[in-house]
Protein backbone atom coordinates (compact mmCIF):
# COMPACT_ATOMS: atom_id res chain seq x y z
CA UNK A 1 0.00 0.00 0.00
CA UNK A 2 2.63 2.13 0.90
CA UNK A 3 4.23 1.85 -2.47
CA UNK A 4 1.36 2.71 -4.33
CA UNK A 5 1.44 5.41 -1.98
CA UNK A 6 4.53 6.73 -2.67
CA UNK A 7 4.02 6.11 -6.80
CA UNK A 8 1.27 8.11 -6.89
CA UNK A 9 2.96 11.19 -5.00
CA UNK A 10 6.31 10.38 -7.88
CA UNK A 11 3.84 10.50 -10.35
CA UNK A 12 1.62 13.92 -9.32
CA UNK A 13 5.37 15.64 -8.62
CA UNK A 14 6.56 14.51 -12.27
CA UNK A 15 3.52 15.71 -13.83
CA UNK A 16 4.01 19.25 -12.43
CA UNK A 17 7.59 19.67 -13.08
CA UNK A 18 7.14 18.76 -16.71
CA UNK A 19 3.84 20.92 -16.42
CA UNK A 20 6.23 23.91 -15.28
CA UNK A 21 8.70 23.06 -18.09
CA UNK A 22 6.21 23.08 -20.62
CA UNK A 23 4.68 26.57 -19.39
CA UNK A 24 7.82 28.26 -18.80
CA UNK A 25 8.92 31.04 -21.36
CA UNK A 26 12.57 29.57 -22.36
CA UNK A 27 10.54 26.09 -23.56
CA UNK A 28 7.78 28.45 -25.32
CA UNK A 29 9.78 30.82 -27.16
CA UNK A 30 12.39 27.45 -27.92
CA UNK A 31 8.95 25.70 -29.29
CA UNK A 32 8.27 29.37 -31.41
CA UNK A 33 11.40 28.90 -33.35
CA UNK A 34 11.36 25.17 -33.61
CA UNK A 35 7.48 26.10 -35.31
CA UNK A 36 9.04 28.83 -37.55
CA UNK A 37 12.12 27.14 -38.87
CA UNK A 38 11.01 23.40 -38.63
CA UNK A 39 13.62 22.05 -40.42
CA UNK A 40 14.34 17.87 -40.37
CA UNK A 41 17.04 17.37 -37.96
CA UNK A 42 17.56 13.77 -39.26
CA UNK A 43 19.04 15.38 -42.79
CA UNK A 44 21.66 17.22 -43.04
CA UNK A 45 21.34 21.26 -43.55
CA UNK A 46 23.89 23.23 -45.80
CA UNK A 47 24.96 26.77 -45.29
CA UNK A 48 25.42 28.59 -48.59
CA UNK A 49 27.50 31.96 -48.08
CA UNK A 50 29.50 33.82 -51.26
CA UNK A 51 32.99 34.11 -51.24
CA UNK A 52 35.26 37.03 -50.73
CA UNK A 53 37.89 37.67 -53.50
CA UNK A 54 39.73 34.74 -54.29
CA UNK A 55 43.26 34.91 -52.94
CA UNK A 56 46.35 31.95 -52.39
CA UNK A 57 44.69 30.75 -49.33
CA UNK A 58 44.31 27.27 -48.79
CA UNK A 59 40.49 27.74 -47.25
CA UNK A 60 37.77 29.82 -48.57
CA UNK A 61 37.08 33.65 -47.24
CA UNK A 62 34.40 34.92 -46.03
CA UNK A 63 32.88 38.35 -45.21
CA UNK A 64 32.65 39.60 -41.36
CA UNK A 65 28.85 39.86 -41.54
CA UNK A 66 28.56 36.34 -43.01
CA UNK A 67 30.19 35.02 -40.69
CA UNK A 68 28.66 36.45 -37.76
CA UNK A 69 25.46 35.18 -39.81
CA UNK A 70 26.21 31.55 -39.70
CA UNK A 71 27.19 31.81 -36.36
CA UNK A 72 24.36 33.10 -35.31
CA UNK A 73 22.05 30.62 -37.48
CA UNK A 74 23.79 27.59 -35.63
CA UNK A 75 23.83 28.95 -32.46
CA UNK A 76 19.81 29.09 -32.74
CA UNK A 77 19.68 25.87 -34.33
CA UNK A 78 22.00 24.66 -31.39
CA UNK A 79 19.51 26.16 -29.43
CA UNK A 80 16.88 23.56 -30.21
CA UNK A 81 18.56 20.50 -30.26
CA UNK A 82 20.48 20.45 -33.62
CA UNK A 83 23.56 18.33 -33.60
CA UNK A 84 26.55 19.77 -35.12
CA UNK A 85 26.89 16.79 -37.17
CA UNK A 86 24.47 18.27 -39.18
CA UNK A 87 25.95 21.22 -40.38
CA UNK A 88 27.35 21.50 -43.76
CA UNK A 89 28.93 25.11 -44.93
CA UNK A 90 29.74 25.52 -48.54
CA UNK A 91 30.46 28.59 -50.60
CA UNK A 92 29.02 28.98 -53.44
CA UNK A 93 32.36 27.93 -55.45
CA UNK A 94 32.68 25.11 -53.57
CA UNK A 95 29.51 23.19 -54.26
CA UNK A 96 27.69 21.92 -56.93
CA UNK A 97 24.23 22.75 -58.47
CA UNK A 98 23.37 19.25 -57.39
CA UNK A 99 23.95 19.30 -54.25
CA UNK A 100 21.75 22.36 -53.63
CA UNK A 101 18.68 20.99 -55.48
CA UNK A 102 18.94 17.79 -53.14
CA UNK A 103 18.98 19.60 -49.77
CA UNK A 104 17.84 21.89 -47.24
CA UNK A 105 19.22 25.06 -47.42
CA UNK A 106 20.39 27.94 -45.76
CA UNK A 107 21.76 30.39 -48.18
CA UNK A 108 22.95 33.69 -46.92
CA UNK A 109 23.23 37.01 -48.92
CA UNK A 110 21.38 38.48 -51.91
CA UNK A 111 21.46 37.65 -55.61
CA UNK A 112 24.32 40.34 -55.81
CA UNK A 113 26.68 37.99 -54.32
CA UNK A 114 25.20 34.89 -53.84
CA UNK A 115 24.76 32.94 -57.06
CA UNK A 116 22.18 30.06 -55.19
CA UNK A 117 20.43 32.92 -53.69
CA UNK A 118 19.50 34.08 -57.04
CA UNK A 119 18.74 30.73 -58.88
CA UNK A 120 16.47 30.66 -55.61
CA UNK A 121 14.47 33.61 -56.62
CA UNK A 122 14.74 33.51 -60.13
CA UNK A 123 12.62 30.08 -59.69
CA UNK A 124 10.07 31.55 -57.00
CA UNK A 125 9.40 34.11 -59.52
CA UNK A 126 8.85 32.15 -62.72
CA UNK A 127 6.62 30.19 -60.55
CA UNK A 128 4.80 33.52 -59.21
CA UNK A 129 5.07 32.77 -55.68
CA UNK A 130 4.79 36.59 -54.18
CA UNK A 131 7.66 37.02 -51.52
CA UNK A 132 10.08 39.39 -50.89
CA UNK A 133 12.96 40.22 -53.41
CA UNK A 134 15.93 41.65 -54.25
CA UNK A 135 15.64 43.97 -57.28
CA UNK A 136 17.57 47.03 -58.81
CA UNK A 137 16.17 50.19 -58.93
CA UNK A 138 17.51 54.12 -59.63
CA UNK A 139 16.83 56.03 -56.80
CA UNK A 140 15.82 59.65 -56.68
CA UNK A 141 19.08 62.10 -55.10
CA UNK A 142 17.19 63.60 -52.22
CA UNK A 143 19.28 66.76 -52.88
CA UNK A 144 19.27 67.31 -56.56
CA UNK A 145 15.59 66.07 -57.00
CA UNK A 146 17.22 63.75 -60.03
CA UNK A 147 17.97 60.59 -60.69
CA UNK A 148 20.74 58.72 -59.59
CA UNK A 149 22.55 57.43 -62.57
CA UNK A 150 24.00 53.97 -60.89
CA UNK A 151 20.83 50.99 -60.05
CA UNK A 152 21.14 50.42 -56.20
CA UNK A 153 20.05 46.94 -54.95
CA UNK A 154 16.66 47.14 -52.88
CA UNK A 155 13.82 44.94 -51.27
CA UNK A 156 10.44 44.34 -53.22
CA UNK A 157 7.36 42.68 -53.38
CA UNK A 158 6.27 44.32 -56.15
CA UNK A 159 4.73 47.38 -54.55
CA UNK A 160 7.40 49.45 -53.15
CA UNK A 161 11.28 49.16 -52.67
CA UNK A 162 13.21 49.71 -50.12
CA UNK A 163 17.37 50.74 -50.82
CA UNK A 164 19.51 50.53 -47.85
CA UNK A 165 19.84 53.62 -46.35
CA UNK A 166 23.79 52.39 -45.53
CA UNK A 167 24.06 53.57 -48.99
CA UNK A 168 23.73 56.88 -48.72
CA UNK A 169 25.08 57.32 -45.03
CA UNK A 170 28.60 56.05 -46.51
CA UNK A 171 28.42 58.54 -49.18
CA UNK A 172 27.66 61.41 -46.60
CA UNK A 173 30.62 60.34 -45.02
CA UNK A 174 32.92 60.96 -47.60
CA UNK A 175 31.53 64.55 -48.10
CA UNK A 176 32.40 64.82 -44.33
CA UNK A 177 35.74 63.70 -44.52
CA UNK A 178 36.51 65.85 -47.97
CA UNK A 179 34.89 69.20 -46.02
CA UNK A 180 36.69 68.49 -42.56
CA UNK A 181 40.28 67.25 -44.08
CA UNK A 182 42.79 67.10 -41.57
CA UNK A 183 39.95 66.22 -39.10
CA UNK A 184 39.61 62.85 -37.27
CA UNK A 185 36.16 62.26 -37.53
CA UNK A 186 34.21 59.42 -35.54
CA UNK A 187 35.02 55.68 -36.90
CA UNK A 188 32.01 55.19 -39.38
CA UNK A 189 31.21 51.88 -37.17
CA UNK A 190 30.68 53.66 -34.25
CA UNK A 191 28.20 55.50 -36.21
CA UNK A 192 23.84 53.99 -36.13
CA UNK A 193 23.24 52.43 -39.53
CA UNK A 194 20.07 50.87 -41.12
CA UNK A 195 19.27 48.33 -43.84
CA UNK A 196 16.63 46.15 -44.67
CA UNK A 197 16.72 42.48 -44.90
CA UNK A 198 14.40 39.67 -45.85
CA UNK A 199 14.05 36.23 -44.32
CA UNK A 200 11.75 33.87 -46.37
CA UNK A 201 11.39 30.48 -46.14
CA UNK A 202 10.29 28.02 -49.15
CA UNK A 203 9.91 24.46 -50.86
CA UNK A 204 12.96 24.11 -52.22
CA UNK A 205 11.95 24.56 -55.73
CA UNK A 206 13.62 21.69 -57.55
CA UNK A 207 12.90 18.95 -54.39
CA UNK A 208 9.22 19.64 -53.04
CA UNK A 209 10.30 17.77 -49.95
CA UNK A 210 13.17 20.01 -48.88
CA UNK A 211 13.26 23.30 -47.98
CA UNK A 212 15.42 26.47 -48.64
CA UNK A 213 15.78 29.83 -46.03
CA UNK A 214 16.96 33.10 -47.36
CA UNK A 215 18.48 35.17 -44.74
CA UNK A 216 19.53 38.40 -46.65
CA UNK A 217 20.10 41.79 -46.55
CA UNK A 218 20.20 44.27 -48.91
CA UNK A 219 23.89 44.97 -47.76
CA UNK A 220 25.82 42.58 -45.34
CA UNK A 221 24.99 44.37 -42.61
CA UNK A 222 21.42 43.44 -42.88
CA UNK A 223 22.22 39.97 -43.71
CA UNK A 224 24.15 40.15 -40.18
CA UNK A 225 21.09 41.48 -38.52
CA UNK A 226 18.57 38.93 -40.15
CA UNK A 227 20.33 36.09 -39.10
CA UNK A 228 20.71 38.08 -35.39
CA UNK A 229 16.56 38.22 -35.24
CA UNK A 230 16.69 34.49 -35.83
CA UNK A 231 18.75 33.51 -33.02
CA UNK A 232 17.13 36.58 -30.97
CA UNK A 233 14.34 37.89 -32.01
CA UNK A 234 12.40 35.19 -33.76
CA UNK A 235 8.90 36.05 -31.96
CA UNK A 236 8.65 39.23 -34.03
CA UNK A 237 8.19 37.16 -37.41
CA UNK A 238 6.62 34.38 -35.61
CA UNK A 239 3.88 36.20 -33.42
CA UNK A 240 3.13 38.47 -36.50
CA UNK A 241 2.51 34.95 -38.50
CA UNK A 242 0.45 33.59 -36.09
CA UNK A 243 -1.55 36.42 -35.27
CA UNK A 244 -2.01 37.56 -38.96
CA UNK A 245 -2.41 34.44 -40.66
CA UNK A 246 -3.51 32.43 -37.74
CA UNK A 247 -1.01 29.84 -38.70
CA UNK A 248 1.44 28.17 -36.45
CA UNK A 249 1.43 24.93 -38.71
CA UNK A 250 5.49 23.41 -39.13
CA UNK A 251 4.62 23.60 -42.69
CA UNK A 252 4.05 26.69 -43.05
CA UNK A 253 6.25 29.28 -45.41
CA UNK A 254 6.63 32.66 -44.93
CA UNK A 255 8.42 35.66 -46.52
CA UNK A 256 9.07 38.57 -43.56
CA UNK A 257 11.00 42.77 -44.22
CA UNK A 258 12.44 43.54 -41.47
CA UNK A 259 14.35 46.89 -40.65
CA UNK A 260 17.36 46.35 -38.98
CA UNK A 261 19.41 48.50 -36.46
CA UNK A 262 23.31 48.56 -36.35
CA UNK A 263 25.39 50.69 -33.72
CA UNK A 264 28.91 50.65 -32.42
CA UNK A 265 29.65 47.05 -34.09
CA UNK A 266 26.67 45.81 -32.97
CA UNK A 267 23.08 44.79 -34.33
CA UNK A 268 20.96 46.63 -31.57
CA UNK A 269 17.62 46.32 -32.94
CA UNK A 270 15.30 44.50 -35.68
CA UNK A 271 11.55 45.45 -36.67
CA UNK A 272 9.03 43.58 -39.14
CA UNK A 273 8.16 45.47 -42.12
CA UNK A 274 5.70 43.65 -43.64
CA UNK A 275 5.26 39.85 -43.88
CA UNK A 276 3.55 37.43 -46.72
CA UNK A 277 2.13 34.12 -45.91
CA UNK A 278 3.31 31.58 -48.64
CA UNK A 279 1.15 28.86 -49.81
CA UNK A 280 3.43 26.41 -51.21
Amino acid sequence: MQELIVAFLVGIISGLVVDLILRSPRFLHRRHLRLLLNLPKDQDLIFIYPPRQRDYAILPRAATEDFMGINNLISALLSIGWSSDRFVIRDTERITQQQCEDANVITLCSPKSNSFTAMVQRELLDDGVHHYYFDQVVIKNTESESLDSEPQWAITDGNGYYPSPITQALKDYEKEQQKQEGTMLPPLHERSLVDYAAVTKVRNPWRPEKHVLIVAGVRAIGTWGAAETIKKWYDLIYKEKKGRFQRSRKDGYFSALLKIEYRNSDIIKAEIIGLIDINM
